[in-house]
């Protein structure tokens, strides 16, 4: 809480398999928030305001159907706020046609 007080986090954070490893890493996971392009992401946060951006993640845990990514997708989208939201790629066919390619 002293170094990120406006963080709050809810359910599990860190995979099992990390933790207590109840649960097998069998969907390759891994433990990185950001796979893909770690300095983009940082010089993007970077860019934006202290306390801007909302950071959306359901791990592992949640399944969502499409009309739930979609409600999501386009409450973020809606909310006016900054917002990185980290998507499986096995649940990137249930985003919103073109949300990727929007700009916020």
């Amino acid at each position: 809480m002293k170094i990120l007080p406006a963080v709050r986090t809810t359910g599990p954070t860190i995979p099992s398999m990390f933790l207590d490893k109840q649960l097998e890493d069998d969907k390759g996971y891994g433990f990185s928030i950001f796979k893909t392009d770690k300095e983009a992401c940082i010089t993007w946060l970077d860019d934006k305001p202290n306390g801007s951006v909302v950071y959306v993640s359901f791990e592992s845990v949640a399944v969502l159907d499409n009309e739930q990514m979609e409600e999501i997708a386009f409450g973020l989208r809606n909310s006016g706020s900054y917002f990185m939201w980290v998507v499986r790629a096995s649940e990137e066919d249930k985003l919103p046609k073109d949300f990727l390619n929007a700009s916020n």
